[in-house]
């Protein structure tokens, strides 16, 4: 697999994870990942990844630097795994999972 399509792969699972809204994807998308026990320049990093990933999905861009896949990927493993924490979070609550509840949780980014 070429590294631009390594580091789609990695942004796609963040925005499938993070995404609950078509409005300002990106500003969801950084939000999500600063609430991750992360250092704090996760939201300002998840952005410039966005940046990147616009490049290549919009115009054709097919470089991307290794250090940028590398924090894709670390992006998107602790957007996973705050997903997992959150489902099981929302489920110990409540029994089950309603769609208004994950995506009150995803976007503030607590349960």
């Amino acid at each position: 697999m070429t590294t631009f399509k390594m580091f789609l792969c990695f942004v796609f699972a963040i925005e499938a994870i993070c995404s609950v809204s078509d409005k300002r994807i990106v500003e969801g998308l950084a939000n999500f990942v600063s609430t991750i026990d992360m250092p704090s320049p996760a939201a300002k990093q998840m952005k410039s990844i966005y940046k990147i990933r616009s490049k290549i999905v919009h115009h054709g861009q097919t470089f991307v630097a290794r250090n940028d896949i590398k924090l894709a990927q670390m992006l998107s493993q602790s957007a996973i795994y705050k997903a997992m924490h959150i489902y099981d979070k929302l489920v110990q609550k409540s029994g089950s999972l309603k769609r208004k509840d994950w995506s009150d949780a995803v976007q503030t980014g607590v349960t």
